[in-house]
């Protein structure tokens, strides 16, 4: 890799990372450029606006998800394990969505309004997840398997904001835990019928 993409990977991570905890609006160019450790100026010579950044962090969120989800692929046979897998990802970050919200979910809020591409372009993580989770659900016999991705995926983010409101990380394990034994019973229940 080289220097200038290694600085332009820095600067993109320093971006996420402040929008995740500050917000969109509320994060300037002199915030992310203090992440870094680039200065204010060379800033400018990789990303000419703020906008520019929203849509990289989201090219970032995109590329992140795909490779977890390919690990999984990778890493386990049985699509019931992949499920395993996938929830046991999800509760790793419990103790930091509980404290900043989900990445994802702040940032379709936030870029909306004066980076809608980027607002969109990080909404196709949703997708992605949803239609991989349907796919494996499938695999594994679930006899809803599109209805029940969906949900797999609205109780996990109903469950990070409770758990931010409460500030109690065990809220969200535990949905996850039983997110995870739903799954389970979905699949089981096709299995027997």
């Amino acid at each position: 890799m080289t220097k200038r993409s290694n600085k332009r990977e820095k600067l993109l991570n320093a971006a996420a990372e402040a929008f995740w905890q500050k917000g969109y609006t509320a994060t300037s160019l002199a915030d992310i450029a203090n992440q870094s450790g680039i200065s204010l100026g060379n800033i400018y010579y990789y990303f000419k606006t703020k906008t520019a950044f929203a849509e990289g962090v989201a090219e970032i969120y995109i590329t992140a998800s795909k490779e977890a989800l390919e690990a999984i692929d990778k890493n386990f046979e049985k699509p019931e394990h992949k499920l395993t897998a996938f929830i046991n990802l999800l509760k790793e970050s419990a103790e930091s969505r509980t404290e900043k919200g989900c990445p994802l979910a702040n940032a379709i809020r936030d870029f909306s309004k004066n980076a809608p591409e980027a607002s969109q372009k990080t909404n196709q993580v949703f997708e992605m997840l949803i239609n991989w989770l349907k796919d494996k659900l499938e695999q594994a016999g679930d006899a809803n398997p599109a209805q029940h991705a969906q949900e797999a995926i609205a109780r996990w983010q109903g469950a990070i904001i409770l758990a931010q409101a409460s500030k109690d990380k065990t809220y969200l394990s535990k949905s996850l835990t039983k997110l995870g034994e739903d799954m389970n019973q979905w699949v089981t229940t096709r299995i027997r019928t």
